[in-house]
């Protein structure tokens, strides 16, 4: 994995998100144009939020031009609803269902989860219930992670990190946390 961060010259793909919005179709041909452009830049990784109904063309495009992927997840949103339990089971459902129908797309390099909750709990909860929240995220957010590495053990899982004053010790709670 230490491999990987030497090479990644990379790009957030966000074109036609959220797709029943957009003016853009990814056919084939544009995604094609698309990721030759960036490739013509020196860019070499699209980070891509799915599951998505452009997921075909742009993986099939990925494998055709050498173009890698790293495959986003974009975690729910906390909040202090009963229900937030439900939508991150929801959620976990959906990444692992995702997870084992693309493992074998040899374009896509890692899993990486977005939307980290984990500064926000900072700002709903006071200490000691904050540690409590704190706890319960970490043992979710591990749960998760240890999942997508029971379907695909090779890839890497990577997350969002807020870079703040904080950085440093965030980094270790989740390397003491999470260290998979």
């Amino acid at each position: 994995n230490e491999r990987l961060m030497d090479t990644i010259r990379g790009v957030i793909y966000s074109k036609a998100m959220p797709w029943f919005r957009s003016r853009h179709t990814l056919t084939r041909k544009e995604v094609l144009r698309d990721l030759k452009d960036m490739q013509g830049l020196g860019i070499n990784t699209v980070r891509r939020y799915g599951p998505g109904v452009y997921d075909h063309n742009i993986l099939a495009v990925a494998n055709e031009t050498g173009m890698k992927i790293q495959y986003a997840f974009w975690m729910p949103d906390l909040d202090r609803d009963i229900a937030s339990e439900q939508r991150k089971e929801d959620f976990m459902k959906s990444v692992i269902a995702t997870v084992k129908k693309r493992k074998n797309d040899k374009s896509i390099i890692g899993w990486h989860l977005s939307n980290n909750a984990w500064s926000r709990l900072g700002q709903m909860y006071v200490k000691p219930s904050l540690l409590h929240h704190e706890d319960e995220y970490l043992r979710w957010l591990r749960g998760l992670v240890l999942r997508i590495k029971a379907v695909d053990p090779e890839r890497p899982v990577t997350l969002d990190v807020p870079l703040d004053e904080q950085v440093a010790a965030t980094l270790q709670t989740f390397t003491s946390a999470i260290p998979e």
